[in-house]
């Protein structure tokens, strides 16, 4: 199985989903140039919408107005190869800052599929990071990639205070491959109550929890 994402060193430029910005790049440098404007039959596109639908129905649950979550969220980085629409090959990076308090977390997602003879390559890793306040490298998404750990889909985000929320990849071992390839997915989900409660705390402050009395607010807590 390859784990290799796409160049990090390519020149891309941040963006909220809100709407475009020109507050930097992928290397941290700042450009203006009719190139920056926002091309919705690009790559870039498909993410672009992707959170953009999701975040919204967040917002509308939340009884937030709309944009309200969507202006805190900055993609510094987006390698995205398409097949028919739907993403192939993807590696990301995004900053989602908290409405309420000077802190911010770094989210970077990869996933790869790719069909070769009778097998198929297939992988993907989840993690973010927790950041108390901003940095000197904050919006430098080169900078945060040196951060990640070169690995298997397990081990990308387990070093530097990166913490792991899901992966998942297609097993080839075991003489798992060509005729022989059968489709057996090793993955885990890696969030668990303490890691939610922070990421609340860091977006949305302290998390009150309900008296044991209150049995419906309990199981939404």
């Amino acid at each position: 199985m390859s784990t290799n994402s796409t160049n990090p060193s390519t020149h891309k430029k941040s963006y909220t989903v809100v709407s475009v910005s020109h507050q930097g790049s992928e290397d941290g440098s700042e450009e203006d140039s009719e190139e920056d404007e926002y091309d919705k039959y690009s790559d870039k596109a498909w993410l672009f919408n992707s959170m953009k639908g999701c975040v919204s129905q967040i917002e509308e649950e939340m009884d937030l107005e709309d944009g309200t979550l969507q202006k805190c969220i900055m993609i510094l980085s987006n390698e995205t190869e398409l097949d028919d629409e739907k993403p192939c090959s993807t590696d990301h990076i995004v900053q989602i800052y908290s409405p309420t308090a000077p802190m911010y977390i770094d989210v970077h997602f990869q996933y790869y599929c790719h069909s070769c003879w009778s097998e198929v390559e297939w992988f993907y890793s989840l993690g973010y990071k927790i950041h108390c306040c901003p940095s000197a490298t904050a919006s430098n998404a080169l900078s945060i990639k040196q951060g990640l750990k070169v690995g298997y889909p397990a081990d990308v985000h387990t070093c530097n205070r990166w913490q792991t929320l899901c992966w998942g990849y297609y097993d080839d071992s075991d003489r798992n491959y060509s005729k022989n390839w059968q489709c057996i997915e090793c993955g885990q989900v890696e969030l668990h109550e303490e890691g939610v409660v922070d990421i609340h705390k860091a977006l949305f402050g302290e998390l009150e929890k309900p008296t044991e009395m209150d049995s419906e607010a309990m199981l939404a807590y």
